[in-house]
């Protein structure tokens, strides 16, 4: 890797040749030589003879070829005709001169739309990672500077942006897919990258199980693959079985307080998630008694995700009895009466799946500690009921 360091402003002497007229050139066998009218010759002196730069030595004679100037190295055809923004080719390497006739050296030359780097002796680089400003970027086998493509060097795959650096410490999409280059520029294969693994040609991988996590479809990990028997999906009063009977063949899902919306944007993700990772789970889904008015917006997400998991046997509870009195003490207002009517609704929608909890808990009485929850034993009874009906 080549690291580059500034270089001195050169004296443009393509700007200083004094433009010469009414003489004429002489050839000899010792070379060309500028003779003025008066029949004298142009000596030590940059002159410039049409739209060409020459450099007259001590005799007269047009230098050639290499020569030094001030300890600056130029070079001018077999006429003396200065190399002017011009490409040499000499000994299989590659050299440019400048606007100025000085040659390209220890930096980035635009030429032709194309970048290219020369090296501090002035050779065009080839094949070759080259750093500048703190940013890296290849050279390929024309001296060219790549952009938007990868390159594979000493077995280690390296992504080269829009602009040419080298990408580090990021992700970067390319033919679909997600690849993320480590902050040598390396691709990352078969390793955590954050929350995202990629696999063994570099893509980060989705939809699948890796290390016991599920990475959802852009990749990201989000839960530990669940590998129990049921999934219970709720809200204070599945947080309140939870807290009472949580047996290791169980995972809740719950909430306190909440209803459709947080089905909708949390509840039901965090359940597909499980469901993509091991859907051979039964699915308790108990929500509907903070919003019970959302009934038609439940049975549409409930048909969604039975659609979805079709390997998934999904279960829907009725929404459970309230002891109106004692909830009125407690600030609560929910009536049996729109319980029963939620229910109803959802029977009629799910008839094989429902379980009708609501009056097996009526017929059996039950106690609460606010009017709406259910002490722990309650709750151990309810849970108990509802495995035996899907057992």
């Amino acid at each position: 890797m080549t690291v580059v360091h500034a270089q001195a402003a050169q004296t443009n002497v393509v700007k200083s040749a004094k433009q010469v007229k009414g003489g004429k050139w002489v050839s000899s066998k010792n070379g060309r030589r500028y003779r003025y009218q008066n029949r004298k010759h142009a000596k030590n002196a940059w002159i410039k003879s049409g739209s060409y730069v020459y450099r007259m030595d001590s005799q007269g004679y047009a230098q050639t070829g290499w020569f030094t100037y001030k300890g600056v190295k130029y070079y001018a055809d077999q006429n003396g005709r200065l190399y002017v923004k011009k490409w040499l080719n000499k000994n299989g390497n590659r050299y440019y001169f400048q606007s100025n006739g000085v040659y390209a050296k220890s930096k980035w030359e635009k030429i032709g739309g194309k970048y290219y780097y020369f090296l501090k002796d002035g050779q065009m680089a080839r094949n070759r990672m080259i750093t500048t400003s703190k940013k890296t970027y290849y050279v390929n086998a024309s001296g060219v500077r790549v952009k938007s493509t990868w390159l594979k060097k000493s077995g280690k795959k390296y992504y080269f942006m829009a602009n040419g650096v080298r990408a580090e410490k990021k992700w970067v999409k390319s033919g679909g897919k997600y690849y993320y280059l480590m902050s040598n520029g390396q691709m990352a294969v078969d390793r955590w990258v954050g929350s995202y693994y990629v696999g063994e040609n570099g893509a980060r991988l989705t939809d699948r199980v890796v290390d016991g996590y599920y990475l959802n479809s852009s990749g990201k990990k989000t839960v530990k693959v669940f590998k129990g028997d049921y999934i219970f999906l709720g809200d204070s009063r599945m947080v309140g079985m939870k807290r009472t009977y949580s047996p290791s063949n169980t995972l809740y899902i719950a909430k306190e307080g909440m209803g459709y919306s947080w089905l909708k944007s949390t509840g039901g993700p965090t359940l597909k998630n499980y469901l993509k990772a091991n859907p051979n789970v039964k699915v308790v889904l108990a929500l509907g008694v903070n919003d019970l008015g959302n009934i038609q917006s439940y049975i549409s997400y409930y048909r969604s995700l039975i659609k979805a998991f079709p390997k998934t046997k999904f279960y829907v509870l009725s929404v459970n009895p309230v002891d109106q009195k004692k909830e009125a003490r407690y600030g609560y207002s929910i009536k049996n009466s729109s319980i029963t009517s939620f229910n109803k609704k959802l029977y009629v929608a799910f008839r094989s799946s429902f379980i009708n909890s609501y009056n097996y808990m009526k017929k059996n009485g039950f106690e609460t500690r606010d009017g709406l929850h259910y002490t722990a034993e309650v709750y151990k009874d309810l849970y108990d009921y509802i495995i035996r009906k899907i057992k």
